[in-house]
């Protein structure tokens, strides 16, 4: 009942791996969003990576992965600006969307409104439900 030392070795690395996965998941999970604004979040993250690249030295030592830490960090500042950009201006394409689509809207209303009351006038009251018409006077 040996057991080969390479597979039990494998196996303890997988458990650690998997124990560590699960770990930052909760620390992930338990960690509330920031209340600072983008503004504050994008410049503070900026100024954090660039004194971490010029103290690598010291911060490495605890258990940051530099410099691959901080590019990520960038990276993801730049993604986080480039995504709000792109929100900003679709949200002003929705401005402009909702204005043109309740300009149309009302001008739809009032000529079903106004079609409506001219086959009233024209139609007798059993010809009204041919016309989407259900009123009863």
């Amino acid at each position: 009942m040996f057991y080969n030392i390479k597979i039990v070795i494998g196996f303890y690395l997988q458990i650690h791996y998997f124990c560590r996965i699960i770990n930052l998941k909760k620390y992930i999970m338990t960690t509330k969003p920031s209340n600072m604004s983008l503004s504050d979040l994008l410049t503070n993250s900026t100024l954090m990576s660039d004194n971490i690249k010029l103290n690598a030295g010291n911060i490495s030592r605890y258990g940051l992965n530099l410099p691959m830490f901080t590019d990520q960090m960038d990276a993801d500042a730049r993604q986080v600006d480039e995504l709000n950009k792109e929100q900003e201006r679709l949200k002003s394409e929705l401005k402009l969307k909702t204005e043109e689509f309740n300009l149309f809207k009302a001008k739809l209303s009032e000529s079903y409104a106004l079609a409506k009351k001219t086959v009233k006038l024209a139609e007798p009251q059993p010809n009204w439900v041919a016309y989407g018409i259900t009123d009863k006077k």
